[in-house]
Parts: C-alpha cells; structure tokens; sequence
C-alpha cells in the first residue's frame, strides 16, 4: 500500500476530500495523467511539506483540477472510496518521501483496485469526462467502400462527422484520429503505469477503453486493439503478458536450469519502448523506470546489478543500442547521463536482441577478450553515486575507415555509414573492392562526424577518417560455412561493439560515440586487432 490515498466521501454533491495516511489495505483507484507544462503543474494543488496538515484535513472539490475531479467523480460512481493522486499522496518538496514512494511504485499500481488512464487529457486541468458525444456515437459514423489501388477486394472505410481527421481501415487500422492527441501515452513516467496496472479504464479522446489482462472492450468504433495499436501500446501489453507467463514458469525451474535466465534477453524491448517517451526532467530516467526493473528482477537474482538502464549480466547486450531510425532528438547529449548509457541519447533507441527467449540468447556470445573491469556504483534506482569509479571495459580494438565522401558540413548523410578495413586507405577510390573491403556498419549517436578537435568547419578530416572500434560480442547467422573457424568460433560471423573515441576535456578517459555492427568477413578482421582497456564517461 502507498503511505497515503485520497479519502473521497460519497454522501455530498460536492464530496469532502482529504489525504488520509494508509494503515490497513484499502481497495483504491490509481490516477494516470498527464500534469502539462509548466504553467498547469505550477497551478495544480498539491501536497507540500506546508500543506500535508491541511490536506489531512479537507480538501475543496473546486480547488482540485479538472482531470482530478473528473476522476474522483468516477471514484464515486464506483462506490471506491479511496484514490491514489501523485501530486496529493506523495508530499512534493520532501525528497526522502518521494523517493520512498517512487521506490514502491510498481506496488502503487500494481496492487491497485484500477488505474483510471486519462489519455485524452493532455494536461490536469483539461478534464476526461467531459467529451462531445458526437465524437464517439456509433450512429454519427458512416461507412464508404473504397477500392485500393493494387489491391484484389474493396476497403470498408468508416469516417464521422467530427472531421476529416477521424477515419480509418475497418482491415488495417490507420486510424489517424489518435496521432498527436493521446500525450499520455509519450510521457515516460506514465510507461510503468500501465505496464504494471492490473485493469486500466482508458479515457481517450474519442471514447472510453476497458484493458485488463483477459479482455479489451470499447463502446464501439474504433476496436480496443485498433486504439492500442495506433497509440504503440500493443506491443507494450503482449509484452507484460509474455513477462507474467514466463516469471510464472521460471518459478518451476531450477534455478541452475538454462531457461531460467530467459528473461534477460527482454529487457532491450523495455529500453526499444520506454527510450521514445518524454519527460519533463530527463534526469528522472531511473525514476521512471524503476517499477519495471523491479518487476523484471524480482525472479531472478543475477538481474540485480544494474546501473542506468543496463544490467552488468547482459551488458555485452544492453551495451549495443543504437539510435533509432528516424529519431530526433531534441539535444545530441544528455549531460546528465555518461555516454555508455542509452539514457545519455534524447530520443528512441533500440537494441539488435530485444525480443527475448532462449533461442535469441544462443545467436549472441560475448567476445573472448571483452571484459567489465569495474562497474559503477549505483543507489537504488540505478543513478551513479556521487563517488562512483567509471565504467571500465576491457576488450579487442581495431580502427576502421569512412570515406569523406558521406559526409556532408560534418554531420551524417545517411543514418548507418558504411565503414571499411584499413586496407581502403592507400587504395584510390577507383580501386576499392566494395564487397571486400566494406567491414561493417556504424550508427553515430550523434549523427556528427568525430573530427580531432570536434569541429568539422575549421577542421575538415582527410580522405578518410579512421575510428576505433571496441568489439563486444560476436552473432551466429549461418552455421555451415564456418567450418573452417575453431571449434569455439564455429557460426559465428558477425561482430558489434563500440565507437569510442578519447574524451576532449579529460586526460585517459574514452567516451562511447556510436554502435558498430560488422559484416561477414568482419570476426577475422578483428583477430588482428590489440586488447586494451578503457575509462568510459
């Protein structure tokens, strides 16, 4: 149980409210919103270390927030009488409280009664309840046949009178209506909340869902899984699901059993998901997160060491996300975060293992050489502690080269840059072997080009720019054309690893610049490299 809930009496028009400290279980309704910019979160009341006495007292139903009154008006509708409101259970300005209650967050809503999602509100004094009928009347909506180009059979299109907006595929669900409206579901406290929330009763912009883990309803057009799909939540939900199944059947093995550590390799779906998301301090990242990681570690002990978004026992994976296609993000680095973690990149990332299980886990092992010499020091959230020694990598490094030629004002033309052996450098372009010499792909985290002294204008890099490559882990794609290769390197023909270059600012310190993914040819090119080690900032 959370330390406090809202106490809602159901006796008066306007109810009398109050924060009510939690001795004994209570069936409670947890809230999931969206606070807004800074001017509504300023405005909206809360529990302070000045107004915690108060609040125990009586709270007025008019000074609450549209959102909040909307929901403690669902509350009462309900007969429950108790509700969970961050702003209001958790005094604000008092660190040690907060941190106790982010702590147990996956608790909060896990254990909760239902969580009220109010998606269609994209700030608290917005409200959710308060909807245009006509924007969700199945009789408002009208159906048009529609003959797709290339296709063999006509599309049943059904569109409404609320606008031009508000139409989709009844077969392939482009439903534009929710795009850009559900902000709810692109801040990034609100992922644990409803990965971990055991019935959800979704308010969208359109019309109220009903999600729980054995059923999806909606009041009619458009489908739960069509909302889901469109707002990314569907691949979110079968996640959870395939996670309580498999902790259900890990509980049955022993703990020495191989499959029992299947659920590491699920984690990189986590970071794919939650990377995307918003928040309005980015240094909440662990925060955030830290219901989920609990959830994921709870069966399974050797998941224990983690440090800002990575666990030490998977880290020749969690090590090799990469930035998303398309991403763009609002800064090229978090200051906040060192550069080995995803964290450090303001926008969506992915890993190359993230769907999990045990024949995901027999494609990957760890290079021979590759080795975490120290680990850094973290609290219970996964931050580093103020005193924490860096993170120390030990493994083969090789330079590669990139021609001049993909890059344009010393930013990236394209989003992978092929890179090449080193052989390329005293050849004429005219004498490349593409398909020979090409060794693999780099994905910047930055999408800037590393020059000497990080300036490409006054700087430019010559013909090629050679970059060092810190290899991690190598891939088994085909198992019979390697036969040629020892007995412990047989079927695996692709490496990855990271682009480290020496930090500017600090003497013997490297920092992560991007992701290397490596072709066919690339595990015996590597072969020839040095082992080192490296401080990583």
């Amino acid at each position: 149980m959370p330390r406090r809930l809202l106490w809602v009496s159901n006796a008066d028009i306007f109810p009398d409210i109050r924060v009510a400290p939690v001795s004994t279980g209570k069936r409670y309704i947890a809230l999931s919103y969206c606070w807004g910019g800074a001017a509504e979160a300023s405005a909206q009341k809360k529990s302070t270390a000045a107004t915690i006495a108060e609040n125990k007292l009586k709270i007025s139903f008019q000074s609450l927030p549209k959102t909040i009154q909307d929901a403690v008006s669902v509350s009462r509708e309900l007969g429950i009488d108790y509700l969970w409101v961050d702003a209001l259970c958790i005094i604000q300005d008092d660190d040690n409280d907060r941190n106790h209650e982010i702590a147990r967050m996956g608790a909060i809503y896990a254990n909760a009664y239902l969580t009220l999602s109010a998606s269609g509100a994209s700030h608290c004094a917005e409200g959710f309840l308060e909807r245009p009928l006509t924007e969700y009347r199945e009789s408002d909506f009208f159906e048009v046949p529609l003959q797709l180009p290339g296709e063999g059979c006509p599309t049943l299109v059904k569109a409404s009178r609320a606008g031009v907006r508000n139409i989709w595929s009844k077969e392939n669900g482009n439903l534009f209506w929710f795009q850009n409206r559900e902000l709810l579901h692109t801040r990034g406290w609100t992922f644990q909340e409803t990965f971990l929330s055991p019935r959800l009763l979704m308010y969208t912009s359109l019309q109220p869902y009903w999600v729980c883990r054995e059923a999806f309803w909606s009041c009619g057009d458009p489908g739960p899984m069509e909302y889901l799909r469109n707002v990314y939540l569907q691949d979110m939900l079968e996640l959870r699901e395939m996670s309580d199944r498999q902790q259900k059947y890990m509980q049955t093995l022993p703990s020495d059993d191989p499959n029992s550590s299947a659920e590491l390799w699920r984690w990189g779906t986590i970071i794919h998901w939650f990377s995307s998301r918003r928040l309005t301090l980015v240094e909440d990242k662990p925060l955030a997160l830290h219901a989920v990681r609990d959830k994921f570690t709870r069966h399974d002990p050797s998941l224990q060491d983690f440090a800002l978004g990575l666990f030490r026992s998977t880290a020749h994976t969690d090590l090799l996300w990469h930035t998303r296609h398309g991403a763009d993000p609002q800064s090229e680095q978090l200051s906040e975060f060192p550069s080995w973690t995803w964290m450090s990149f303001d926008g969506g990332v992915t890993c190359p293992f993230k769907y999990g299980g045990p024949q995901e886990s027999s494609m990957i092992k760890t290079h021979d050489e590759f080795e975490i010499k120290t680990w850094p020091g973290c609290d219970q959230f996964g931050r580093l502690l103020p005193d924490s020694s860096p993170l120390k990598l030990r493994g083969i490094v090789r330079e590669v080269a990139i021609p001049h030629r993909f890059w344009k004002d010393g930013y990236a033309s394209a989003q992978d840059m092929p890179c090449f052996s080193l052989r390329v450098l005293g050849l004429r372009e005219d004498e490349w072997e593409e398909n020979e010499d090409r060794i693999g792909h780099i994905t910047f985290d930055q999408y800037r080009m590393p020059s000497s002294n990080d300036d490409f204008e006054n700087n430019p890099p010559t013909r090629y720019k050679t970059l060092q490559i810190l290899v991690i882990a190598l891939q088994k794609e085909h198992i019979d054309n390697t036969l040629s290769l020892p007995d412990d390197r047989q079927g695996y023909e692709a490496t990855y690893g990271l682009v480290i270059a020496p930090a500017l600012r600090v003497g013997g310190i490297h920092r992560r610049i991007g992701f290397y993914k490596g072709g066919d040819n690339s595990v015996s090119y590597f072969d020839n490299g040095v082992t080192e080690e490296f401080d990583l900032e």
